[in-house]
């Protein structure tokens, strides 16, 4: 009697990055679509210096270890929180050289986000008081 396929487990997962049904590096169409970009957006990274993927000796495909895929995924977070690739650079230059441990690079870029959200927030409830007695004063005018 033959047996049936065997229904597929569970996905392997690359060593800490999250990338279901592979081990070993993953070219760059797999990492785009891991982490919800285009793969164009991954040259424009690659550029940038932001990521560093390597390169397949026999075909020269860009491939991403689970260095260079938790760099995407830093890289993408904050694309995704509004920085600018300019100020994306020192960041990854820092997680880089701290090994991956986060390092005062990025505590400053989320520390200097922060202020900046609590800033602007301070300035819109600030202006919607000011409208808020235009508008009142402008009612009273009327009446």
């Amino acid at each position: 009697m033959a047996r049936a396929a065997a229904a597929p487990g569970p996905p392997r997962v690359l060593a800490g990055v999250g990338a279901p049904g592979r081990e070993g590096p993953l070219r760059i169409g797999a990492v785009a679509r891991l982490v919800g970009v285009r793969a164009s957006a991954l040259r424009v990274w690659e550029r940038a210096g932001l990521v560093r993927p390597g390169r397949d000796a026999a075909t020269g495909y860009r491939v991403y270890g689970p260095e260079q895929v938790r760099d995407v995924r830093v890289v993408c977070e904050l694309r995704r929180g509004g920085y600018g690739l300019e100020r994306i650079a020192p960041v990854m230059e820092e997680l880089r050289a701290s090994g991956g441990g986060g390092g005062d690079a990025l505590q400053g870029v989320l520390r200097r986000r922060e202020e900046e959200l609590a800033g602007r927030s301070r300035a819109l409830a600030a202006g919607v008081a000011r409208l808020q007695d235009y508008v009142d004063a402008a009612g009273g005018a009327r009446g």
